[in-house]
């Protein structure tokens, strides 16, 4: 494992879909905005939560 490796992780809700992306050295802003970016969230819009 270097410092540069990414995790990401999605936890399911009964009522929520959380997206959660670890990185080092780097701002959860840009984490934030790469998630948007990226559109992660797309691939669980069908489950409507």
């Amino acid at each position: 494992m270097s410092f540069q490796d990414v995790y990401k992780m999605v936890v399911h809700s009964p009522k929520t879909i959380f997206i959660i992306e670890f990185k080092v050295n780097q701002s959860a802003e840009i984490v934030i905005q790469q998630i948007h970016d990226k559109k992660y969230y797309e691939k669980f819009q069908h489950l409507n939560k």
